[in-house]
């Protein structure tokens, strides 16, 4: 008898368990039909509300503006490839690079860049670096430079940069990129190291700077007296660096770019750049160690066809703008250091006002913005025409002459993403400053009276 209810309790959990998960999908199907019917009457919805705005755009209210002056930039998407341009620094012999300037710093020709001490004097190399490091920071702490507690304005125009730079950083929001981040350290690492550099000129006397430099003086001194050790001097006048990267050559990508124009930028696009720091490592007889530039900058390459070359009119000599506003590159003012025409196109050398051991994140960039000036004129939201012909750079702009609509052809100077500079093409019909047009000209047609 026992046995027999416990079997009747035993089926009647497995029957309750049957109707649970019965239950459990009839749910789960009655949510997929809802959501799929939610769907339907949204797509509906959408086309009806799509048909309706087709059909009552006529009742739009007709907006009418002035032609007024106004500039846009004038500038094309372009690829852009950094270049290496500066002169080797090999090491004469194996040891340890111990630095005697800093990233950045200027040097004389046959100025003395490095000492090349034995590898059995890497630990006494080491020692040396930490007590400069120590000195330094110390220096900095007493120049007060971007110390806004004790100075709210900049100590000098090197202190003025950095401060901006860590500024810049700080406003970065966090939609900001990684190639932002990357710029944005790269500046304050720059304009640390020049800062630095100038900080003996503004720090107070302090007995622990004096113990601090003689005790790197003394190291100094000791690694010098070892006869095998051996100077490192600059082979040419100019800025020092002693980041080597993998940028390519200049003379070498020039003449290559001549015979594949735009595949070649493309290829080295998004290649990140490697960058080895070679102080207080060990190297070997020949290795480069460090550059020399002559002038400050990054220099960069880009290529356009003769169409847009025609249009932008960039000449030697002149300035422009190559701006990444996605992956934070901003260099403005560079100097069009050579222009040569080749074929189906033109190429450009740019200079950079820019310290050299400040690298670019990747070799090339895909699409920058290259801006070459600016140009005036009667300008319109590009919104406002209508007929666009691309190849004759052609428009209509519906305006109101006599209180009456009419229908003008003009003729596009300039333009870009939202604007175009316009005139007249038919001369008994010039347009003037203050002259009134329809700013949504699908909304009527010539001949409309406006009152």
């Amino acid at each position: 008898m026992l046995k027999a209810k416990e079997k009747d309790k035993g089926a009647g959990q497995v029957t309750d368990e049957l109707r649970a998960r019965r239950d459990a999908s009839v749910r789960k199907r009655r949510i997929r039909y809802l959501a799929v019917a939610l769907l339907v009457i949204a797509t509906a919805s959408y086309a009806v509300w799509s048909i309706l705005f087709v059909m009552t755009r006529g009742d739009e209210e007709i907006r009418l503006s002035f032609i007024r002056q106004g500039s846009i930039d004038l500038s094309t998407s372009c690829p852009l490839i950094f270049l290496d341009n500066s002169t080797a620094v090999l090491s004469p012999s194996d040891g340890v690079v111990v630095p005697l300037l800093a990233d950045g710093e200027r040097a004389a020709k046959d100025a003395v860049l490095a000492l090349i001490v034995p590898s059995d004097k890497e630990a006494e190399a080491f020692l040396y670096r930490e007590a400069k490091e120590a000195y330094e920071a110390r220096l900095f702490v007493l120049s007060g430079f971007a110390d806004l507690v004790r100075f709210q304005s900049p100590r000098s125009p090197s202190d003025s940069r950095m401060r901006v730079a860590i500024q810049a950083m700080t406003d970065l929001d966090g939609r900001s990129g990684i190639k932002s981040l990357y710029y944005g350290s790269e500046r304050i690492r720059h304009e640390f190291e020049l800062a630095r550099s100038e900080s003996a000129l503004f720090a107070v006397e302090d007995e622990e700077l004096e113990r601090r430099s003689n005790e790197c003086d003394s190291m100094l001194a000791y690694l010098q007296a070892d006869p095998r050790t051996l100077l490192l001097r600059a082979p040419v006048a100019g800025e020092v660096c002693f980041t080597v990267t993998d940028l390519p050559a200049q003379d070498t990508i020039w003449q290559e770019m001549g015979r594949e124009m735009e595949e070649l930028p493309l290829r080295w696009a998004e290649v990140p750049v490697i960058r080895d720091d070679l102080r207080y490592t060990r190297v070997s007889q020949g290795e480069k160690i460090a550059s020399i530039s002559r002038f400050s900058g990054v220099n960069a390459a880009t290529c356009l066809d003769n169409e847009t070359a025609d249009m932008l009119s960039i000449k030697q000599g002149g300035r422009i703008d190559l701006v990444d506003s996605a992956g934070g590159l901003s260099l403005l003012g560079c100097r069009v250091e050579r222009v040569e025409k080749i074929g189906p196109g033109r190429l450009y050398l740019f200079v950079c006002d820019d310290s050299t051991c400040t690298f670019p994140r990747y070799a090339a960039m895909a699409e920058v913005k290259l801006v070459a000036g600016q140009s005036s004129g009667l300008r319109v939201p590009l919104a406002s025409l209508f007929d666009l012909d691309e190849k004759t750079q052609s428009a209509s702009l519906r305006y109101v002459k006599g209180g009456v609509t009419q229908t003008l052809e003009v003729e596009l100077v300039a333009r870009d993403e939202q604007y175009a500079l316009i005139r007249s093409k038919e001369e008994e019909r010039p347009l003037r400053e203050a002259d009134l047009y329809v700013a949504n000209p699908w909304t009527t047609a010539d001949g409309q009276l406006i009152d």
